[in-house]
C-alpha cells in the first residue's frame, strides 16, 4: 500500500546533494517535521529511489522506495529507531540496509519485487554481523551512447512511455532493410531485429523491465537514436 502520513516540509538529512536529485518530487506531502535522507538510487532505473523517513513524532524510521515518475511510495520495512542507508544490489532485486539483530549492528537485505519499490517478502534476512552502512559495489562495462554514422533520419516513437508494443515512424520511406536494436540502462543489447524496407516498424518490448531504454534504428547509410520508457 502506498505509505501515509508523508509530510510537505520534510527535513533532507545526510547527503543533502544526493537528494537534490529527488526533492522536487516531494513537494505535495501533507503536515510536516519529519525528515528524509540517505537516499540511494537503483543501479538500473534513474526514477527509482530509496531512503529513510524519520517520523518527528516518535523517531521511528521507515524504509521508503520510490518511483519519482509515477509518484508511488511504497513502505519496505519499518527499522525501529535505526537510520538504515538504504542500498540497492546490483541487479536491484534486493535492497540492503542497516539495522538491529539482538541489541548488534548488523546489515540485512530484503527482496524485491520486480517493479523496484514492493518488497517481495515481509521478513528480512542478516547478511552481514556486526556492521552497518552497506554499500552494494558492482563492477562492469557500461556503454554510454551509441556510436553514430554520418547520416541521420528523422524518426518518431510511440506510445512513449511504452507497455507492450511500440511504433518506429520514419520520416521518409526506406529503399532497403534496416535493423532496430534496443539497449538497457547498462547498455546491454536486449533486443534486435531485421526490417524489410518500408516507412513504419513494430517492435514488442513486452516483458521488458521497467526502466529507460535507448532504441537504434540504423541502415545501409544512416542511424537514428530515441529514448524510450517502459512502464
Amino acid at each position: 500500500a502506498h505509505c501515509r502520513g508523508l509530510k510537505r516540509d520534510a527535513q533532507f538529512i545526510g547527503e543533502p546533494l544526493d537528494m537534490l536529485f529527488c526533492q522536487d518530487k516531494f513537494r505535495d506531502f501533507d503536515m510536516l517535521d519529519d525528515s528524509i535522507g540517505n537516499p540511494s538510487l537503483s543501479k538500473n532505473s534513474p526514477a527509482i529511489c530509496a531512503f529513510d523517513y524519520v517520523d518527528a513524532a516518535d523517531n521511528s524510521v521507515l524504509v521508503l522506495a520510490s518511483n519519482l515518475e509515477t509518484g508511488d511510495f511504497i513502505e519496505v520495512f519499518s527499522n525501529g529507531s535505526t537510520l538504515s542507508y538504504p542500498n540497492y544490489s546490483k541487479m536491484d532485486d534486493q535492497i540492503i540496509f542497516s539495522t538491529l539483530y539482538e541489541g548488534s549492528s548488523v546489515i540485512a537485505s530484503l527482496p524485491m519485487a520486480s517493479d523496484k519499490i514492493h518488497p517481495a517478502s515481509t521478513s528480512a534476512s542478516l547478511l552481514i554481523s556486526e556492521a552497518k552502512w552497506g554499500v552494494w559495489y558492482a563492477q562492469g562495462n557500461r556503454t554510454i551512447g551509441v556510436p553514430e554514422v554520418k547520416n541521420q533520419i528523422g524518426i518518431t516513437v510511440y506510445p512513449n512511455p511504452v507497455h507492450g508494443t511500440i511504433n518506429v515512424l520514419f520520416e521518409k520511406t526506406l529503399t532497403e532493410p534496416y535493423t532496430i536494436t534496443v539497449f538497457d540502462s547498462r547498455g546491454l543489447l536486449v533486443k534486435s531485429a531485421i526490417f524489410p524496407a518500408s516507412a513504419v516498424a513494430t517492435i514488442d518490448l513486452s516483458g521488458f523491465v521497467t526502466g529507460l531504454y535507448l532504441l537504434k534504428a540504423s541502415g545501409k547509410d544512416f542511424s537514428a537514436t530515441r529514448k524510450v520508457l517502459v512502464k
